[in-house]
């Protein structure tokens, strides 16, 4: 940390403007800059910048923005001038113009955040082809997403020549091992940095006025899950256990999961109450976390609810199933259905009374493994690879 280096950071998503996958990059990246290293970020462009990227460069963070646009005649030609210019390989979905910028920069190391598992894959391929020493930052992974045989070989070697191939879960490292047939010997397990003033001594809400669940994620099914959510409670035993279900978040699907719940007849159960930027305001008024994901890193907000002694219900995609103890701290709904979905939220019903011991012993078995500050921790573990 002591060595003044010049980083050059890269985010590889590209579907949101923003997301809990470019919370743990972008903080390091902040701190490195407020420690006096020279920082560039490369990011996807869009219409209106988004907040924390303008924050990043009041920061002092050098911002370049991404514009690939492949229905853009002009665009593709200005891409392919670039790169006969760098005599660049063949890297499908890279911007030669940032990356031109990027190599200016003259970065002594880069970091590349993957919000999946291989969105970043053609810029750690042009690092090795430009001789840049990188980390690896691989958050969500999933079964449907298995690379072809040359894909697989392309992750492997770019895998292998990061310095450090980080993810946010051991079961996304394992799964990803077994998806590219061998072991990666750089791999590490990193935390995400989650919201402030999550603690563990939030009052029990009460429950006279009945048991309030949360589903706080972006409202993205395919990700998310929340249809499965919304499957399992119109099942006619959560039709009589007077419960309410609120849905934090935004997303691209809103109206659509609005007409579902409509259609199943949820709209006195099902609650959408849109972003709310205070985990403790969740909180202070809900007693169990559902996440009904259909993949995932390690949920952020998962990390939060037990830090505020909430307890969950889970389905066993990445990393949750590695941070909830079957009736102890939460239920794990083993299969990534409606049925799955149902099943965990009845154990949990009839272990309603003891939710809040639960919701203890959750922020406790947290408090043990979450590291006091995970940003400054990766900012040292980037530091001690270079």
């Amino acid at each position: 940390m002591a060595t003044r280096r010049r980083w050059a950071f890269i985010s590889g998503m590209a579907g949101v403007p923003w997301g809990g996958s470019e919370l743990l990059w972008s903080q390091t990246a902040a701190r490195l800059a407020e420690g006096g290293n020279p920082v560039l970020a490369c990011v996807q462009g869009w219409p209106e910048r988004p907040v924390a990227v303008e924050q990043l460069a009041r920061a002092g963070v050098a911002v370049v923005e991404r514009r690939i646009d492949s229905r853009s005649i002009l665009r593709r030609g200005i891409q392919a001038f670039w790169r006969r210019r760098e005599q660049g390989p063949s890297l499908p979905g890279l911007d030669w113009v940032a990356a031109r910028r990027i190599a200016a920069f003259k970065p002594d190391a880069v970091v590349i955040s993957h919000g999946g598992i291989g969105c970043g894959l053609e810029w750690m391929e042009w690092c090795r082809w430009k001789g840049l020493p990188y980390v690896s930052v691989a958050q969500a992974n999933a079964e449907i997403w298995w690379p072809e045989d040359g894909l697989a070989d392309r992750m492997q070697t770019a895998h292998e020549g990061a310095k450090l191939s980080c993810f946010v879960a051991h079961g996304n490292l394992r799964l990803f091992e077994t998806q590219i047939g061998g072991r990666l010997r750089n791999a590490r397990v990193v935390w995400n940095p989650c919201g402030t003033g999550v603690n563990d001594s939030l009052p029990w809400p009460a429950t006279d006025a009945g048991w309030r669940l949360a589903c706080v994620a972006r409202l993205d099914p395919r990700a998310k899950g929340q249809d499965l959510l919304l499957g399992a409670l119109a099942r006619v035993p959560w039709r009589e256990h007077g419960v309410t279900v609120s849905l934090f978040g935004d997303g691209p699907m809103r109206r659509s999961l609005e007409r579902v719940a409509k259609e199943l007849g949820l709209e006195e159960v099902v609650r959408f109450e849109g972003h709310v930027p205070d985990v403790t305001a969740i909180w202070r008024r809900h007693h169990l976390l559902v996440m009904p994901s259909r993949y995932e890193g390690l949920p952020i907000a998962l990390v939060e609810a037990f830090r505020c002694g909430r307890p969950a219900v889970v389905t066993a995609v990445g990393g949750c199933a590695e941070c909830v103890d079957e009736g102890e701290t939460g239920f794990v709904s083993g299969a990534v259905s409606v049925e799955g979905i149902h099943q965990a939220l009845e154990r949990a019903w009839e272990q309603r009374e003891n939710w809040q011991v639960m919701g203890r012993e959750a922020a406790v078995r947290m408090a043990a493994r979450y590291p006091t500050d995970p940003v400054g921790e990766f900012a040292e573990l980037l530091g001690a690879a270079f």
